[in-house]
């Protein structure tokens, strides 16, 4: 079992409880899968593959959350 795997088990359980809180910023578990479909996707487009490396540099944030998984 994924990381992915995590997000995707607990969505399909509680996919509008908060996963994540980040001052202002909320995302349910619902949220959070979408917008890391969706950053998967733009990756994929870019024409990276599964055991490609990438690098993330980043403050604490939303995005880096989503970004992980």
């Amino acid at each position: 079992m994924n990381t992915a795997e995590f997000l995707e088990i607990t969505t399909s359980i509680l996919p509008e409880r908060d996963a994540l809180i980040c001052g202002d910023q909320r995302r349910t578990f619902e949220e959070m899968r979408s917008e890391a479909i969706t950053v998967a996707a733009a990756l994929q487009s870019f024409g990276i593959v599964r055991g490609d490396h990438v690098g993330v540099m980043s403050v604490n944030s939303v995005e880096y959350v989503i970004i992980y998984y």
